[in-house]
């Protein structure tokens, strides 16, 4: 990878700077109590929007017939006509619910009573796992899992971009480790439903991820005098307890576990932020290498960040709306099989 970004035009957005910092020291402002801002600056990151197929397990209120014909069945009532004579029931009605309990459910496979279907009549709940596919964002610097918070609308993510800044090259592939595996499941979990008759819903197993898709979105990498890592910050909406209301953030995609010790030395929680080993972030060094920060950036930075009206000429670049490119940025599809990975979710 000779190049790892677009060489871009010098210019700073004096306004968009200082209002993403002042609502970036709301977000966090315990990483401002620490130490010094070192830099903060602008740039569009590459979004990777994956497919995920994984497999869902969901234990719900089993349907009153559905659960009868289970029980008739395991009792040796195999046949259509045997449980019909016994019910009443239809035989087309009888008919569908077997082929419910055998193909959707699997509580009867090979003509026996599965370990799903001998669990749901123990239970009494339907026990289940389905095939899903889902979508979920990588930041793809540091290959990490956007969050819900920071997860950026897909129409608002830019195929082009306005040449006046940088735009990094993607990482090829994300490492999907256990480590990625584990922030899978838990962002695919978030999408529980609130139905009345789903008592749980967790994902079992990842089987593969796909990305197909790189898109930009506006970013910032920053860095503090006592964190040995620097970090991406993102745009997003997180609910306010105290203001009862959706509030805008800039927040960390992800810290190093160099940086997140660091702030533990010092009594903050970590809970609040993605904590990646210190090796997802060599290659964001190198492409803040790339960005070629002057002394001129870093003192405009300084006193905005102290509040002081910007006492020297710099240029800025004033532009509202990103001058978009009209070509399509698209990944050749890359499937990472994670089947070998440790199960996420307990065995049943």
């Amino acid at each position: 990878m000779d190049e790892i970004c677009e060489r871009p035009k010098k210019s700073i957005n004096i306004e968009k700077t200082k209002q993403a910092l002042d609502i970036f020291r709301k977000s966090c402002p315990e990483l401002f109590e620490l130490g010094q801002l070192k830099y903060f600056h602008f740039f569009y990151c590459p979004i990777s929007v994956a497919l995920v197929d994984a497999d869902e397990y969901i234990r719900e209120e089993y349907e009153s017939l559905e659960l009868l014909v289970l029980k008739l069945y395991d009792a040796g009532l195999t046949s259509v006509d045997a449980i019909c004579k016994v019910t009443g029931l239809h035989p087309k009605l009888v008919i569908k619910t077997l082929q419910l309990l055998k193909k959707a459910y699997r509580h009867i496979e090979d003509e026996r009573i599965s370990e799903l279907g001998r669990l749901s009549i123990n239970e009494g709940i339907k026990h289940v796992v389905y095939e899903v596919k889902k979508e979920i964002q990588f930041e793809a610097i540091t290959g990490t899992v956007l969050d819900r918070e920071i997860e950026q609308r897909k129409d608002k993510l830019l195929k082009g971009l306005d040449p006046n800044y940088s735009r990094p090259l993607a990482i090829d592939t994300v490492e999907l480790d256990e480590e990625v595996a584990r922030d899978i499941s838990e962002r695919l979990n978030e999408y529980k439903n609130t139905e009345k008759s789903v008592f749980d819903k967790n994902i079992k197993r990842i089987r593969k991820v796909t990305t197909n898709m790189l898109r930009y979105t506006p970013a910032y990498a920053v860095a503090f005098d006592y964190m040995p890592e620097p970090f991406i910050i993102l745009r997003g909406r997180s609910f306010s307890k105290t203001e009862k209301r959706s509030a805008l953030i800039w927040k960390p995609t992800a810290i190093s576990q160099a940086n997140a010790e660091i702030l533990q030395e010092r009594n903050v929680d970590i809970m609040p932020y993605n904590v990646r080993a210190e090796h997802h972030f060599d290659y964001l060094k190198e492409v803040i290498d790339g960005f070629h920060i002057d002394d001129e950036e870093i003192e405009v930075i300084q006193q905005l960040v102290k509040g002081d009206e910007i006492s020297f000429k710099v240029q800025v670049h004033e532009s509202e709306v990103p001058e978009e490119f009209t070509g399509e940025i698209e990944l050749e599809d890359k499937a990472a099989n994670i089947a070998d990975f440790p199960e996420i979710v307990e065995e049943l």
